[in-house]
C-alpha cells in the first residue's frame, strides 16, 4: 500500500475539498496522512478516518507563519515515507518541492485558486509578499508530476503562466450532500463562506436594508468579522440579519437547506477572483437553492448553463434587492429553478467529478 501525504494549511476540518480528495485517494489503494497545522480554533478531539498531523506552530499568520510551516512539512517529509505528496496551493508547494528534490516521490499540485492574484496579495504595500510567491511558483509548479485546479478559467491561466497543463476536477459535494428533496419555502438569503475582502458582504448588508420580507444568514469567520458585525449591527438587532459564524460541515448542510436562495457576490478583484466558482455555489446546489453569481465568467457559465438562479449585471443595494424579491415571489420561476436544480446536483457531484482524478493518477504513473 502506497502512502500518500496531502499538505494543507487550511482548515483541515471544515476543507471539504481536502477531505474528499482524501477519501478518492484511499479508494484507489492508498494509505492517507494529512498534515496541517493546529489553528487556534481546532478541535483537539476531531476524529478522521485519516492520519491526521497538525503542527503547533505558535503563529497564524503573516511571513513567519508560512516559514515555520514550509520548514516544519519539509522536516516531516524528510523523515516519513511517503510515495506521494500533495502539495495543497502554492502556501505549501515549497516544502514538497525542496523535499522532491532529496526524496523519490511524485508530486501533484492541487491549486484551489490563482494563490498569486488573491486580493490580499495585490497592491504596492504587497509588492515584495507577491513577488515571493511568484518566485515560488515560478521554480516549484515546473517541477510537478500532475496538477488539478477547481476551473478552466485558473487551469488556463497556470498553463499560460508556467507551460505546466492542470486538469480541472471542482470542488463539488458527495452525492450524500444532495438534500434537495427537502427544499421548504422560506424568505431566508444565505451567505456561507470566507469573511474577507472582496466578498460582496458590504453590498450584501446593505441590499437587505431594501428587503424588509427576508432574513438574511451568514455563516463563516474571516478578516472582516468585526467589520460586517458593526455595518450588520442594526440589521442584526431588528432580527433581520443572523451572524451564525463557523458550523461545521455537517450542520451547514442543514442550515443551507433551509434557504430559499444563496448569494456568492465576489468581487472581480484580481484573476483568482475573475476565475473562480466557489465551493458553496455546489453547496447551494446540492441543497436546491437557486443562487445570485457575480458577473464573472466562472460562475455566469455554470448558472446560466443550468438555469439555476440570476447573474448580478449591476452591484447595487437596490438592484440586488429586487433581484430577491422577483426570485422570492415568481413562483413559476422558483418551480423551473427547482427541477433544473435537481439537474445540476445529479451532474455536480464528487463521485463523478473524482473519475477524472483517477484517470490523471494512472496517466501520470502515480
Amino acid at each position: 500500500m502506497n502512502r500518500v501525504i496531502i499538505l494543507a494549511i487550511s482548515d483541515i476540518e471544515a476543507d471539504q475539498r481536502v477531505q474528499k480528495l482524501a477519501g478518492s485517494i484511499s479508494q484507489m489503494g492508498n494509505d492517507v496522512v494529512i498534515v496541517g497545522y493546529m489553528r487556534p480554533l481546532s478541535r483537539k478531539d476531531y476524529q478522521s478516518p485519516y492520519t491526521i498531523v497538525r503542527f503547533h506552530l505558535g503563529i497564524v499568520k503573516g511571513p513567519l507563519f508560512y516559514l515555520f510551516f514550509n520548514l516544519r512539512a519539509f522536516c516531516c517529509l524528510l523523515f516519513h515515507k511517503s510515495h506521494v505528496v500533495v502539495a495543497c496551493d502554492t502556501d505549501t508547494l515549497l516544502a514538497a518541492r525542496l523535499a522532491k528534490l532529496i526524496k523519490r516521490f511524485r508530486l501533484v499540485f492541487d491549486a484551489h485558486e490563482l494563490f498569486v492574484d488573491l486580493p490580499e496579495l495585490i497592491g504596492k504595500r504587497r509588492f515584495f509578499a507577491r513577488s515571493m510567491w511568484r518566485f515560488v511558483e515560478r521554480s516549484c509548479i515546473p517541477g510537478v508530476n500532475a496538477a488539478i485546479t477547481v476551473s478552466d478559467g485558473v487551469a488556463e491561466m497556470y498553463y499560460k503562466r508556467y507551460g505546466v497543463p492542470f486538469t480541472v476536477i471542482r470542488n463539488v459535494p458527495l452525492c450524500s450532500a444532495i438534500t434537495i428533496e427537502h427544499k421548504p419555502d422560506s424568505n431566508i438569503v444565505i451567505y456561507q463562506g470566507a469573511i474577507n475582502v472582496g466578498r460582496g458582504l458590504e453590498l450584501l448588508c446593505d441590499a437587505m436594508q431594501y428587503l424588509a420580507e427576508a432574513e438574511l444568514w451568514i455563516v463563516g469567520t474571516g478578516d472582516l468579522d468585526s467589520a460586517i458585525a458593526q455595518q450588520a449591527k442594526p440589521l442584526v438587532e431588528a432580527g433581520r440579519i443572523k451572524i451564525l459564524g463557523r458550523i461545521a460541515p455537517d450542520e451547514l448542510r442543514q442550515i443551507t437547506a433551509k434557504a430559499s436562495i444563496g448569494v456568492s457576490l465576489e468581487e472581480d478583484m484580481g484573476l483568482s477572483y475573475h476565475y473562480c466558482l466557489p465551493n458553496k455555489l455546489f453547496d447551494y446546489i446540492a441543497a436546491g437553492v437557486p443562487v445570485v453569481v457575480s458577473d464573472l465568467p466562472e460562475m455566469r457559465k455554470l448558472v446560466e448553463h443550468y438555469q439555476i438562479g440570476e447573474v448580478l449585471k449591476e452591484r447595487t443595494p437596490e438592484a440586488l434587492a429586487a433581484i430577491f424579491r422577483d426570485m422570492l415571489t415568481n413562483a413559476a420561476q422558483k418551480k423551473q429553478w427547482q427541477q433544473n436544480l435537481r439537474v445540476a446536483a445529479t451532474d455536480l457531484c464528487w463521485e463523478k467529478e473524482q473519475e477524472k482524478l483517477f484517470r490523471l493518477w494512472k496517466q501520470s504513473n502515480i
